[in-house]
């Protein structure tokens, strides 16, 4: 059998400074298909919205704080019941060291 598969996707993000030492910011992407193979069908979705606030502590050190969100079509995250949802979310925190130009 044939098992083609078409899949289309497509992201916006933007960010502003607040003053010299942070920046505020956020993201939606999306990536959509279907096809003829298992599991594939229109439902087959992820979708995510993502927020970015960075703090420029010093030069070279950058701190971050992003609460994050994703969506599918279909239950395939697993949740603290170890049960499948559609939806999860999460709070990343990250640091970046940057040296040179």
């Amino acid at each position: 059998p044939d098992e083609t598969t078409l899949l289309f996707g497509g992201s916006f993000a933007a960010s502003a400074a607040i003053g010299d030492k942070y920046s505020a910011g956020g993201r939606i992407e999306f990536l959509g298909g279907s096809g003829a193979g298992p599991g594939a069908g229109a439902d087959d979705y992820i979708a995510t919205i993502t927020g970015t606030l960075r703090h420029m502590a010093s030069d070279n050190l950058v701190l971050s704080i992003e609460p994050r969100v994703e969506f599918a079509g279909e239950d395939v995250y697993v949740n603290d019941d170890a049960e499948l949802e559609s939806v999860w979310y999460g709070l990343m925190f990250g640091a970046s060291v940057h040296f040179g130009n």
